[in-house]
């Protein structure tokens, strides 16, 4: 059986190209159509200009540039971008959903409570402009404002750019929810919110984008941010060059990968509820959601009437408690999905829900999905 050799090439500074390649080696060792051999290729689209000797039977990497897209038709050789920005004849494409990213992260500030809201990203690039718009559309739904502060290069801190931020975050309306195109911006925007007195998160909320878990939890405080399951993404770049390959065309390019959670860490764990007796009633379903929780006795605990708490709920956050405690437990459900092998049976005691079946029927209303569906694409 020959040899099939698929070069990877992709900016490997960053975890998510790690999670790429992990990805495309998942597929390839499962696929029985061929042998493979995956080798990882430098960032530096100069060292393939005289690649012709080169063994290649397709390239996966982010097509971003006219000259990357020319270099690569005059090899001749079959590629799949991994990124979704831009359009080439011939290349098939497979990234994250940008815009439903951008509304995973409002929807998570929105749930804190927040009326004030910024995003803060990297106007260049057009995947960033959906995760933007993405973020924005959702919040403008709610008849709420977005601040928007982008940047034409990468945010490099001169004296006169790091003032011009300090001015801008010191001028937004507290307490805030940011949220940020990247988790290295979100860490710049940290560090500058902390040379300006803001308290993260009581004054302003911190959201990135793309859950590095090694920048997001060497921050102080934790990073919170969206997690986009790039593993999955070169999972299914392999798929298409696969089916390139065997076919002997090119596939079309499938639909986004949508993200999958908001990894929550401790710079969006603040309430922005102006509502004292409100905020007692979400502590509470947050501190007690694996118990049997009864809605009289959380209104006597926030000092209200269940009816006087149902209408604060729907008047200050658009939803009943119900929908809070539902919330809180389905995030919690996801969290030991993706973090443990617990049966869900385990999961369900404790999580609140009375058996596996009733945590199914809720988890499947609430995703759209199986609870074995996500946590198979979540590992």
């Amino acid at each position: 059986m020959n040899t099939r050799h698929i070069l990877v090439m992709q900016p490997w500074l960053h975890r998510l190209s790690h999670e790429i390649l992990y990805g495309v080696n998942d597929f390839f060792a499962d696929s029985g159509s061929f042998k493979v051999e995956v080798t990882r290729l430098l960032w530096d689209w100069s060292a393939i200009s005289s690649a012709a000797s080169w063994e290649c039977d397709g390239l996966i990497a982010p097509v971003l540039h006219p000259s990357e897209y020319e270099r690569i038709r005059d090899l001749g050789w079959r590629c799949v971008s991994t990124y979704g920005g831009a359009e080439w004849a011939g290349i098939p494409r497979i990234d994250a959903d940008h815009y439903a990213t951008g509304a995973m992260a409002a929807e998570h500030l929105l749930a804190q409570g927040y009326e004030s809201f910024a995003y803060i990203g990297d106007k260049r690039l057009a995947a960033l402009q959906l995760r933007r718009d993405g973020f924005s559309d959702r919040i403008n739904r709610e008849r709420k404002k977005v601040t928007v502060y982008e940047y034409a290069v990468y945010l490099h801190i001169d004296e006169a750019t790091r003032n011009l931020w300090l001015r801008r975050l010191q001028e937004l309306p507290k307490p805030c929810g940011v949220y940020c195109s990247d988790d290295q911006t979100a860490r710049i925007i940290c560090a500058l919110a902390r040379a300006s007195g803001i308290h993260i998160p009581d004054e302003m909320a911190m959201l990135g984008t793309q859950n590095d878990e090694g920048l997001c939890r060497g921050m102080n405080p934790q990073l919170s941010s969206v997690h986009i399951p790039y593993r999955q993404i070169g999972f299914e770049a392999a798929r298409l060059m696969n089916q390139w390959i065997v076919q002997g065309a090119p596939p079309d390019s499938p639909s986004p990968v949508l993200p999958s959670h908001v990894a929550e860490r401790a710079s969006t764990q603040a309430l922005a509820v102006e509502d004292e007796n409100l905020r007692v009633a979400i502590r509470y379903l947050r501190e007690h959601y694996a118990e049997k929780i009864s809605m009289p006795l959380v209104a006597q605990k926030a000092g209200l009437s269940l009816r006087n708490l149902q209408r604060r709920f729907q008047e200050q956050l658009g939803h009943t408690p119900q929908a809070e405690l539902q919330h809180i437990r389905i995030n919690k459900v996801k969290q030991l999905l993706r973090d443990t092998n617990s049966t869900l049976e385990d999961i369900a005691s404790q999580t609140g829900y009375l058996s596996a079946n009733y945590l199914c029927e809720h988890f499947r209303r609430s995703t759209g999905q199986s609870p074995g569906v996500y946590r198979n694409k979540n590992r």
